[in-house]
């Protein structure tokens, strides 16, 4: 076992785009430093960092085939301990939410964020034999913590379209990434959302999520602050790092890796001119 593998099962950039998204809710809310928000950050990172653990564990047997590179297969941590460590995550995710409820007494968001604790269950369990089913359980695995928070502090009517845009981000930024594994997860037998769409509605679907993303965030430049603004940028930011991030895989080294990297260099480029924008 090596600190690398720690690292990288992991999985950094959506380990810190959780962080990150709940940051942006609270920027967006115009929520300061507090006990509560803190805490509310905590959940729900430590809560995302948790259940992408739990799908490295999960996905063990097919990145056996596939992918032999990635940490639990190639020995650089062991699969038991990284189970025992998500479990670990997902139970003080849920602790320090009951937490929160015990300072605001809001049981309709602590309801959302039961469904969104089923939602990452289905997504990173059984997601990746669900096909697009399992992609629409992830787009309301990152909509639900946003939703609660926007709920806890009593602005979700106001900033409602908020999660709904940080879900497309997601959304299209995940199919991408499953685009440039199908041949592997063919192999494997597994039936994703890029397998089920194929090739040109999952560019087509993509391309989509983000305008829509993009029509929101300068719909809104009035409203945000600049603080806000730039978290935001930087969601983008993260989410395009995360498909550079998967796009460097030995699995495919034919066009697809080539427009996977590509489009989330766009992002990467779209993140670092929306951060001078709001500045």
């Amino acid at each position: 076992m090596t600190l690398r593998g720690w690292v990288l099962v992991a999985r950094p950039p959506l380990a810190v785009l959780g962080f990150l998204a709940a940051v942006s809710a609270l920027a967006m809310v115009g929520a300061g430093l507090s006990l509560l928000s803190f805490l509310v950050v905590l959940a729900v990172g430590l809560g995302n960092m948790g259940f992408c653990m739990l799908n490295e564990v999960v996905d063990v047997e097919a990145d056996r085939q596939i992918k032999g590179y990635k940490p639990i297969p190639a020995g650089l941590v062991d699969g038991r301990r990284v189970l025992y460590v998500s479990a670990t995550l997902i139970v003080a995710s849920l602790a320090l939410t009951v937490l929160v409820l015990g300072l605001t007494w809001d049981f309709v968001a602590f309801a959302v964020v039961l469904v969104a604790v089923a939602a990452c269950y289905v997504y990173n369990v059984k997601g990746k034999m669900l096909g697009v089913l399992g992609n629409v359980s992830l787009f309301f695995a990152y909509v639900l913590p946003i939703v609660y928070i926007l709920q806890l502090y009593g602005k979700l009517c106001e900033h409602v379209l908020f999660p709904l845009a940080f879900g497309l981000l997601v959304f299209a930024y995940n199919l991408v990434v499953q685009y440039q594994d199908v041949p592997g997860d063919l192999k494997a037998g597994l039936k994703t959302a890029a397998i089920e769409l194929g090739g040109y509605t999952v560019v087509a679907v993509a391309v989509t999520s983000l305008s829509a993303v993009a029509a929101f965030v300068f719909s809104n430049l009035n409203v945000m602050g600049k603080f806000a603004f730039v978290t935001v940028a930087w969601l983008v930011f993260v989410g395009g790092l995360f498909t550079v991030f998967e796009a460097e895989s030995d699995v495919c080294r034919r066009g697809v890796e080539w427009c996977c990297r590509r489009f989330g260099r766009i992002g990467l480029l779209a993140a670092f001119s929306l951060t001078l924008l709001g500045w």
